[in-house]
């Protein structure tokens, strides 16, 4: 540090490996004006904070809420399209973290990874290079193409298919990019490869539209493709307060969450009669310049005053303020803070002939276990069929029991 100039600096630091000869260079840490930084570790929250705006940004009450409903986990899989500055690249990289991938075990243990796809070059290339800044590549896996026009194809040619399952459409018309999205996916330009998403568990996608004339359009096309649960969200933040209030004349101004007026009607009375004496000397004193009149004579209690105030720093012998006076909460007005909508849909499993027939021979096998015993139940399945027992011995099952019967197979079926 240096005192006279007032700012800091850190010197570039040199470190040889004694193992292999290898000299290492750190760069040089920025001058600090005020004398001293702090230095705080990498977060996606930071980086929405600190980034170079290059599109709309998806801020963090957006992106953490988009990731929920995306029911994104460690391991997931995400398509990306419209990464524009980053900002929920990011934090979606850290949402389905889960290890470095390893090439020895590249296709029998697939690691968390992001495919985002951005068509504007410029902003490409410097999300690309932000990302091998971040040490992100292996986890993000950034394309350069148009998917509402050449579908969600990978630049480099991947012997393993993208199997995603969690979807988020950042674009001016994500509509376009949806006939794309289906189990079945069209022969593409330059490939004729399957779907992109995930055939054995249904798909989470979540689009981020400004205008509610781009969610019309998005809807509708969710539903012509046969997306389901599909629902459109709003997000507006706003901040509540929470804080103790102290009513009365006898507060001090300067402490916090006092409010210095009349909390009685004898306190608001004696103040009124205070102020009109201090009205009436004043008056006096401007009539007759020449008489030698005395002060005006504030009619406050000095040593309540004082007692207040040495309360208020904790050092009197007055009452504590701790837990003092009324509990409010205070909402922010209401603001114009509108982002975005958010659309989410559901694209459930492709069900096929030949799966409808291997669940009937499942449950077939399940209800003859359950027909000789071998099924373990519950606890509690196990006393409602002791009660089943007892009520049919005691008469007492009748037609609403012979109503709620179902055969073997049936109660299998349910319970898958």
């Amino acid at each position: 540090y240096d005192g006279e100039n007032g700012h800091s600096t850190i010197a570039t630091l040199k470190k040889t490996n004694a193992s292999d000869s290898t000299e290492k260079v750190y760069k040089t840490a920025e001058s600090a004006e005020t004398g001293f930084c702090h230095l705080l570790a990498p977060t996606p929250e930071l980086w929405t904070a600190s980034l170079p705006h290059r599109t709309q940004v998806v801020y963090t009450p957006d992106y953490s809420y988009i990731l929920q409903r995306l029911r994104v986990l460690p391991g997931s899989i995400v398509i990306e399209a419209g990464a524009g500055s980053g900002s929920f690249t990011h934090a979606a990289a850290r949402a389905c973290f889960s290890g470095q991938p390893d090439a020895s075990s590249m296709f029998t243990e697939r690691k968390g990874k992001i495919y985002s796809f951005e068509f504007h070059l410029p902003r490409y290339e410097t999300l690309k290079s932000e990302i091998l800044a971040h040490e992100l590549s292996e986890i993000v896996h950034l394309s350069h193409r148009d998917v509402c026009q050449d579908g969600f194809i990978l630049d480099n040619d991947m012997a393993e298919p993208i199997n995603a399952s969690h979807v988020f459409l950042d674009l001016p018309a994500p509509w376009l990019a949806l006939r794309h999205l289906t189990r079945k996916a069209p022969a593409q330009r330059g490939n004729s490869s399957s779907s992109p998403l995930n055939p054995e568990t249904a798909v989470h996608i979540a689009t981020f539209s400004p205008c509610i004339e781009q969610v019309t359009r998005t809807v509708s096309a969710l539903r012509g493709l046969g997306w389901l649960d599909i629902q459109t969200v709003e997000l507006q933040a706003r901040h509540i307060e929470v804080r103790r209030e102290r009513v009365g004349l006898t507060e001090e101004p300067s402490t916090r969450g006092s409010v210095p007026v009349a909390s009685t009607v004898s306190e608001a009375v004696t103040r009124l009669r205070d102020l009109e004496a201090r009205e009436r000397e004043f008056r006096t004193t401007q009539l007759n310049p020449e008489q030698d009149q005395p002060a005006p004579t504030i009619k406050r209690d000095i040593s309540t005053a004082q007692s207040n105030t040495s309360s208020s720093n904790g050092n009197g012998n007055g009452r504590s303020l701790f837990n003092q006076g009324r509990l409010i909460t205070r909402s922010e007005p209401e603001l114009r803070t509108h982002t975005s909508y958010l659309t989410f849909a559901i694209l459930p499993r492709e069900w096929s002939t030949e799966d409808e027939e291997a669940t009937r021979i499942k449950i077939g096998a399940l209800a003859a276990e359950e027909a000789k015993g071998d099924i373990k139940i519950s606890k509690r399945q196990a006393k409602k069929a002791a009660k089943k027992v007892k009520l049919e011995a005691e008469g007492e099952w009748g037609e609403a029991g012979e109503g709620d019967k179902k055969t073997s197979e049936e109660t299998t079926y349910m319970r898958l």
